[in-house]
């Protein structure tokens, strides 16, 4: 019998135990890669979904801001401003102009599980001027023609407010159904309007009045209503346009001892025209949340609004560390269940808006 080739006896190949011992060194070291991995997947994560949070943020309260600086567009110094309640008819109800409270910005405080505000806003669709004309005659009761001494800027189909003066306490929209282009100037309105003295004044809304509402959705998107459309108010963008918005928190920022400087916050809509003088403009919040969950939680604690040392705001405690200033809390307990809120990053955003149509009528 031959014996074996030493060559051979050389080449049995490896044991069980050392391919075993070799898939526990090679699954701890895919671990190790896949760990470094995530890791590093996860820190690269941080700065991308803070960015989305910023951008979000920025377009969001940039749009707000556009809203805000028009509202009051056409209403100008009008007497008809904080003072009256457009009188109810189906025209006017198709866009939103029957029964409103004419504000140029109107702030709806949120609360409880939903403490978000809403803000209305109120401006003229006019692109050129939206002049105000006085009534040239008394105007019966009826279908009769408004007798103008122009008709500069007006257009068939736009909607127009008529409001007593000085005092402004009576008024009511409608539609401009046909204008004479000559001496006599006149305006014949759609409907019935009630009587109205010579002197009252009108001003021109436009063939599209804006009015539209800035909310927080439940799915926490910032929803743009608007509420001049006719039948159902309906988002003017999909409500992924502006997401992860969670909350937003406005007041009106007054100017109530005429220095020039605010000195009040607070969401009580004036009452009447001397109140109106007295807002600058509206001061806002916006917090918006990055989209990321983490396992640990990275939020400690609420924003805090600092709303510097105006003298009143309502719902608001002294600075830790500014005993001058005043601060709120922002709240997120609604974002979430329990303290899962604690887990996303946010962002929040502050502006001061003035209200450029009421300080140019105001001065």
């Amino acid at each position: 019998m031959t014996p074996p080739c030493p060559t051979a006896r050389a080449q049995r190949g490896i044991s069980l135990l050392e391919l075993l011992v070799g898939i526990v060194v090679s699954m701890f070291t895919v671990l190790a890669i896949t760990q470094v991995f995530l890791e590093s997947e996860r820190q690269r994560r941080i700065p991308a979904t803070g960015a989305d949070a910023q951008v979000n943020g920025i377009l969001a309260l940039d749009a707000i801001q556009r809203d805000v600086r028009q509202a009051g567009y056409g209403l100008g110094g009008g007497p008809w401003v904080g003072n009256c309640t457009t009188g109810v008819s189906s025209e006017a109800q198709a866009v939103g102009l029957s029964g409103l409270p004419l504000a140029p910005v109107t702030i709806a405080a949120g609360s409880g599980t939903a403490p978000s505000d809403s803000i209305d806003i109120l401006s003229s669709g006019k692109v050129d001027a939206a002049l105000q004309i006085k009534l040239e005659e008394d105007r019966a009761n009826g279908n009769g023609a408004f007798i103008v001494p122009s008709t500069v800027g007006i257009e068939a189909n736009d909607w127009l407010i008529i409001a007593t003066s000085p005092a402004g306490t009576t008024c009511h929209a409608f539609q401009a159904l046909s204008l004479t282009s000559a001496a006599p100037w006149s305006i014949t309105p759609t409907g019935s309007v009630p009587a109205y003295a010579a002197g009252s004044l009108l001003t021109n809304l436009g063939a599209a009045p804006i009015r539209r509402r800035w909310s927080v959705s439940d799915t926490f998107h910032l929803r743009i209503t608007n509420l001049a459309a006719s039948g159902t108010p309906a988002p003017v963008a999909a409500d992924d346009a502006y997401p992860e918005v969670v909350l937003l928190r406005a007041f009106y920022a007054k100017d109530t001892d005429a220095d020039g400087a605010v000195d009040t916050y607070d969401t009580t809509t004036p009452a009447d025209r001397a109140a109106w003088n007295q807002v600058i403009g509206v001061r806002l919040a916006l917090v918006v949340r990055s989209p990321q969950w983490n396992q640990e939680e990275i939020t400690p604690s609420a924003p805090v609004w600092n709303l510097g040392s105006a003298a009143t705001v309502a719902g608001s405690a002294a600075c830790a560390g500014d005993a001058s200033s005043k601060c709120i809390t922002l709240g997120l307990t609604h974002t979430a269940t329990g303290d899962e809120w604690k887990h996303y990053r946010y962002r929040m955003y502050d502006s001061l808006i003035p209200l450029r149509n009421l300080l140019w009528n105001a001065g």
